[in-house]
């Protein structure tokens, strides 16, 4: 949801939520991917878009040419 151009809300608390998972919609909170539920019906202004084969393509390319520079 976080690849498309639109504000996404997560819910999340304590109570259902790992350490894990909640420590992961932090993350992408504070990087600007999403929003906290509670700004649901509150305009939204600062969104990033997460690109993910962006960054799996670039990681490969900087692998390649890694091991091309070993040879």
């Amino acid at each position: 949801a976080c690849s498309y151009k639109k504000p996404v809300r997560i819910f999340f608390n304590n109570q259902i939520c790992s350490k894990k998972h909640i420590n992961f919609c932090n993350y992408i909170i504070k990087k600007g991917y999403a929003f906290p539920f509670d700004t649901l019906l509150k305009k939204c202004n600062k969104l990033k878009r997460l690109n993910t084969s962006k960054i799996i393509s670039n990681k490969i390319l900087n692998y390649i040419e890694h091991e091309n520079c070993k040879n």
